[in-house]
């Protein structure tokens, strides 16, 4: 077979992952809004809320949430705890299972709880953090999502705690960043403390996100979204994850 063949097959294999992934995550539903908009300046660095505290502040209800970052311009660090990742201007950071995290710049800070750089509500509109001492600028928007699905159940760790999604040059790196900006302009205060982003952005941004991801990842990760999303196997894997919920309750 010529070398035009195998890049062929590989090709078509390809394109049948991609529209598998695509199927399965299109069954994930999702709401949410962009809540954050920062502006840091080298030397800087963030703490975020406690996970509990940022659910309750943003989606009391919510069964499970889903952070992610959008790095508009510069680069920065963001870590949950045990695991730190790197991300550039482009790149999206996703923190699946809403855990406490930081961020930060490339020059040693100070790091700041969160809670300080930003004003409570009421908010006219989308809350900006301005924060650093006036280095090398890095901006970037951040939002949540609300799911009940297994896919995001922290127990499975389905995923890494954080992990970071970079768009290849064209077309969809172009529209991940429109649409953040898109996001912006329509969020919206719909009450003292709750905003709304009055459009599927963010849950469309973060499906081709995932799909980019589940593209990459090992076969551990595409394993178990096939898992989740098998009829027979989906509700033993939810039966254990119980169980396990009641042993540590005792």
């Amino acid at each position: 077979m010529t070398s035009a063949g195998l890049d062929h097959d590989q090709d078509a294999a390809a394109d049948d992952r991609s529209a598998a992934l695509s199927a399965a995550l299109a069954q994930v539903q999702l709401s949410g809004a962009i809540f954050l908009h920062g502006e840091c300046t080298e030397a800087w660095a963030y703490e975020s809320l406690p996970s509990h505290d940022i659910a309750a502040l943003l989606a009391p209800d919510a069964p499970r949430m889903v952070i992610f970052h959008l790095v508009v311009s510069g680069s920065c660090w963001v870590d949950a705890g045990s695991h730190k990742v790197w991300a550039g201007a482009g790149d999206v950071i996703v923190l699946p299972y809403n855990d406490q995290h930081r961020m930060g710049g490339h020059d040693p800070a100070e790091v700041v709880p969160i809670a300080q750089l930003i004003s409570p509500p009421p908010w006219n509109g989308v809350p900006r953090v301005v924060h650093g001492l006036g280095g090398q600028r890095s901006e970037f928007v951040c939002g949540f999502l609300v799911c009940d699905d297994q896919l995001f159940d922290p127990r499975l760790a389905v995923f890494p705690p954080v992990f970071v999604v970079t768009a290849p040059e064209g077309p969809l790196r172009s529209w991940v960043r429109a649409s953040s900006d898109l996001a912006l302009q329509q969020t919206s205060q719909v009450n003292d403390d709750r905003l709304a982003t009055p459009t599927d952005l963010p849950a469309l941004l973060l499906r081709e996100v995932l799909k980019l991801h589940l593209a990459n990842a090992p076969a551990t990760e595409t394993g178990w979204l096939a898992a989740l999303r098998d009829p027979v196997v989906s509700p033993a894997i939810a039966a254990i994850a119980c169980m396990s919920d009641r042993r540590t309750a005792r």
